[in-house]
């Protein structure tokens, strides 16, 4: 009696380009959960087009797993896009400090604007132009004098001036718990939108004198 061998048939080679569907997969599931993290999401603007990519090229090779990896990739671009629309909407929702125009004094009886007394306690001694290529600022020391009676804190607005009365920017000063009649200096740094040539005239706008 004679026994049949089972006949074995080899295991048929995976379908070439099967790799860039599987890429694609695992490329837009790491950016659809990337994308739901802040901060760390923005790591999915750079998976989630290569997801597509790979995604799309897969198409030919394993449909299932490419068209996975092309959705998930998609859904993490929409994910992104609605990060980045939620935070300029909150940026441009953000209370933007009054400026005062050039050539004009800064107001009195407003919170946070002092009256004549502080503003004389308050004047710039030099104002320079930093010519830094990637952070162009203007750099202006300024002189706080407690002429009151009683300790107190200082704090103020200095602004930057062009030769031709355009305001280029404000800067903060500020000064903590001044002994009477103490005097300090402090910088101020007023950032400028581009390189800056000529003149530029420095100027305290506002000042506050705090009872601590």
């Amino acid at each position: 009696m004679t026994t049949q061998q089972p006949i074995y048939q080899p295991a048929s080679p995976p379908k070439r380009g099967a790799g860039l569907a599987i890429t694609g997969l695992v490329l837009g599931l790491c950016a659809l959960l990337f994308s739901l993290i802040p901060l760390i999401g923005v790591i999915a603007w750079v998976l989630a087009p290569l997801g597509l990519i790979f995604g799309i090229i897969g198409l030919r090779s394993h449909k299932g797993m490419a068209i996975t990896g092309i959705a998930t990739s998609a859904v993490a671009l929409i994910i992104c896009v609605a990060w980045l629309g939620s935070f300029a909407s909150s940026v441009s929702e953000l209370p933007k400090p009054p400026t005062v125009p050039a050539g004009e004094a800064a107001p009195t009886g407003v919170p946070g604007v002092a009256d004549g007394n502080a503003l004389a306690d308050v004047k710039v001694t030099s104002c320079k132009v930093d010519s830094n290529p990637y952070f162009p600022s203007v750099k202006a020391q300024v002189e706080i004098v407690n002429s009151s009676k009683d300790l107190a804190s200082y704090t103020a607005t200095i602004a930057a001036d062009a030769a031709d009365g355009s305001r280029l920017g404000e800067g903060p000063v500020y000064s903590s718990k001044l002994q009477p009649g103490q005097k300090t200096t402090q910088e101020s740094v007023i950032m400028l939108n581009g390189k800056q040539s000529g003149n530029v005239t420095c100027s305290v706008v506002s000042a506050n004198q705090l009872p601590f």
